[in-house]
């Protein structure tokens, strides 16, 4: 019964529409980063190298060590908590709206980090922390968007029907065992896009609502 009385939100807002694109383009690429980032940042096997690129026998320990994988997710946390700090100071200059065109562009951008340098290590980490410091700033963006634009009785359903579709795509992708750079192009190609119908979303003038028209009523007879 909810989703036949959700159903009819979807073709009248436009807004609604791009906010359930943004929503289910961003947790696709995150979802799919989160089974990718261990992969990216293991250095490869000394057996796997090139003869020209082997290693010192006593290094090869060193080289077989696995990632401190405890301390890289805590250094996740920090930069999604920063990023939350980060919304709070954005929102006293401008509306996340606006500033959410700039954040799903950077999180396209540092996941390109692994595509175009998948041996650097240091700089595929850094590009992470950027990424992970976006979604800091997603989710609170993401829920007061919701907030405004999303009626209460439907909104968790509008929502979770974008999400249907994008996680059926985000299986696809991960059952087909592609290479690591490929899944990392699919993710940048859904932050792009997602990056692109905030840019529609924000282009389109915000309803003003009754609260507001009350507002600017009882401003105006006072100022009279």
């Amino acid at each position: 019964m909810f989703y036949i009385h959700s159903v009819p939100c979807l073709p009248v807002d436009p807004k609604i529409l791009c906010l359930g694109l943004v929503q289910s383009l961003f947790e696709g690429a995150m979802y799919t980063f989160v089974l990718e980032w261990t992969p990216a940042l293991t250095p490869p096997d000394p057996l796997d190298l090139p003869v020209r690129m082997k290693v010192p026998e006593e290094e090869e320990e060193v080289h077989r060590a696995t990632i401190p994988h405890g301390w890289i997710f805590a250094d996740f946390m920090v930069a999604v908590m920063i990023g939350s700090a980060l919304f709070k100071i954005f929102c006293k200059y401008t509306s996340p709206e606006s500033f959410m065109r700039v954040v799903l562009f950077v999180a396209a951008v540092s996941l390109v980090v692994p595509i175009v340098m998948p041996g650097n290590h240091p700089l595929i980490f850094a590009g992470f922390i950027v990424f992970e410091v976006c979604v800091g700033i997603f989710w609170p963006a993401m829920g007061t968007m919701r907030g405004i634009y999303v009626p209460e009785s439907t909104r968790s359903t509008v929502m979770n029907f974008f999400r249907i579709p994008l996680n059926f795509i985000v299986i696809i992708i991960l059952l087909q065992d592609l290479p690591m750079i490929m899944i990392f192009k699919c993710c940048v190609a859904f932050l792009l896009v997602a990056c692109v119908a905030q840019q529609v979303m924000y282009s389109i003038p915000r309803p003003i609502s009754s609260r507001e028209v009350k507002r600017e009523a009882a401003s105006f007879i006072n100022g009279k």
